[in-house]
């Protein structure tokens, strides 16, 4: 015995990216299982996810909330699934592991996620647009786009402290930045089952125009 302890017997900082490809993923997954997980359902049940996909800043986990507890579901946050499964906040993720590297874990939550039933889940900003992601939502439940202006956006996001693709842009610079990347976006945004236009409005009356719409085109469980 050389008295070494194991990857399984020592976590710490098993996030570096060196170390990354070396971890199993049966071992991440088992250890980023979240609370919302182990909602299947028996065979033959059609009870999809929901999932909320949009820009940053335009209330997807607030309105996910709202409309899972109108619906008795679960609700999940794939970007608090993420930070749970690094062990890290988004931008301490950014900056140690880069873009890159959150894009790789944001795929195996999302791939965990659409293995479920019955879940609300709201998305990052840029999960749509993998195209891998987008199957696997479109494959496993109803995807729903909240619209919303750039001038809203950027009121809601002036801080931009913990949001990665626009920390380094100040006032007009960031508007530009929301527009510009708004703009690569919505194609894939707008091929979502469901467009809903914010305006504004209250998350729970966002949620609430969710619920009925869903119900003219679904029978929801």
């Amino acid at each position: 015995m050389s008295g070494k302890s194991s990857p399984r017997e020592r976590p710490g900082r098993w996030w570096a990216p060196e170390r990354w490809n070396r971890w199993p993923q049966a071992w991440r997954r088992r250890n980023s299982r979240p609370s919302c997980m182990g909602s299947r359902k028996p065979p033959g049940s059609r009870m999809g996810n929901i999932y909320l996909i949009g820009f940053m800043g335009v209330g997807k986990s607030t309105v996910g909330r709202d409309l899972a507890a109108r619906l008795g579901r679960p609700f999940c946050d794939t970007d608090e699934l993420v930070e749970k499964k690094a062990g890290l906040s988004v931008p301490e993720i950014f900056a140690t592991l880069g873009e890159a590297g959150f894009r790789r874990l944001e795929a195996e939550v999302i791939g965990e996620v659409a293995k479920e039933e019955g879940l609300v889940v709201a998305l990052g900003g840029g999960a749509p647009l993998q195209d891998g992601n987008w199957h696997r939502l479109k494959g496993s439940g109803r995807t729903v786009y909240l619209r919303e202006a750039p001038e809203v956006l950027v009121a809601r996001l002036a801080d931009g402290g913990e949001r990665p693709l626009l920390s380094s842009y100040e006032g007009k610079e960031r508007l530009a930045r929301i527009r510009e990347l708004l703009a690569a976006r919505e194609p894939r945004y707008l091929a979502a089952d469901l467009v809903v236009d914010c305006r504004g409005r209250p998350p729970e009356e966002i949620a609430a125009e969710i619920l009925s719409r869903l119900k003219e085109c679904t029978r929801l469980k």
